[in-house]
């Protein structure tokens, strides 16, 4: 029984990617997907907080620049769980280790634009990273579905190219 115990937390904790294709009806957003939410409200408030400092047009177009940055990478990591995410392991564990990111980037969202900008560009940049490992994880179950293979392939490109 122990041995068959074991077995199953592997699997739950080990389980691939959601395959593309693979709809799950009558899906709900779970607690850790509003989490997730909540640490992107921290990352916007920090850079929210930097535009109330300065109110001036270059203060407003520094603060739309960070905040698209922030909004394609929720767009990204929320995207990610909505097609290919599951009720297991290692869906949480990929969530909170996108969160795990997301903490020092908030740290350094306040000031992106001034002295903490090189920090900044190298946390965001270990964040595209990370993402496009699990999207190239999504496009190695693709290769007996050329539907998805050419499409998830100009995926992984694009944000390989984006975080380098």
């Amino acid at each position: 029984m122990p041995g068959e115990a074991r077995g199953q937390f592997k699997r739950w904790l080990s389980r691939p990617p959601r395959p593309h294709g693979a709809i799950l009806v009558d899906r709900r957003v779970s607690f850790l997907e509003v989490f997730y939410d909540l640490a992107y409200v921290a990352v916007i408030g920090q850079a929210s907080h930097r535009l109330a400092q300065h109110i001036t047009v270059r203060g407003a177009v520094e603060f739309a620049i960070i905040f698209g940055l922030i909004w394609f990478a929720w767009i990204n990591g929320s995207l990610y769980v909505e097609l290919h995410g599951s009720e297991d392991g290692r869906t949480r564990n990929v969530v909170f280790a996108q969160m795990g990111i997301l903490a020092p980037l908030a740290v350094f969202t306040a000031d992106a634009a001034g002295r903490d900008g090189t920090a900044f560009s190298v946390v965001y940049s270990a964040f595209l990273l990370f993402m496009t490992w699990l999207w190239y994880t999504v496009r190695g179950q693709d290769a007996d579905r050329p539907e998805f293979l050419a499409v998830t392939g100009r995926y992984v490109v694009a944000m390989g190219v984006s975080a380098a």
